[in-house]
């Protein structure tokens, strides 16, 4: 399955990062690397899920001295969201989409129930 990715401008750095959702294989890449804080993990998942515009990725694990030190928090905690809120339209819209169908198929169910014809041989009223 492949979703949609979805783009953060960074105007300050001249910057377009793109990001698709976040998957367990992700964090586990992230895991594996052994972060002492949130915030270090955060800049490990940044790094593991930017993108360019082309697919490549943005930055290379040895980034994250520069981002840690030299991106302003701000800057991070606005990427940090913005790659956590990828996928989550999706999952919701999803959620909503299924819920539908269960309801349109439960009505139907319904209508069928109310409509179908006695079995041969049934006496009424």
């Amino acid at each position: 399955m492949s979703a949609a990715r979805k783009a953060l401008e960074l105007p300050q750095f001249d910057l377009t990062l793109y990001f698709g959702p976040l998957t367990q294989a992700d964090m586990e890449a992230v895991e594996a690397r052994d972060p002492s804080s949130r915030f270090e993990e955060n800049t490990l998942l940044v790094i593991q899920k930017a993108e360019t515009e082309t697919g490549e990725r943005a930055f290379a694990w040895g980034d994250k001295h520069y981002l840690m030190n030299d991106v302003p928090l701000m800057v991070m905690q606005q990427i940090v969201a913005h790659m956590y809120q990828v996928g989550v339209a999706d999952v919701m819209a999803g959620s909503a989409q299924q819920a539908a169908i269960s309801q349109a198929l439960a009505e139907g169910k319904e209508t069928s129930k109310e409509t179908s014809p006695e079995p041969a041989g049934s006496a009424s009223g």
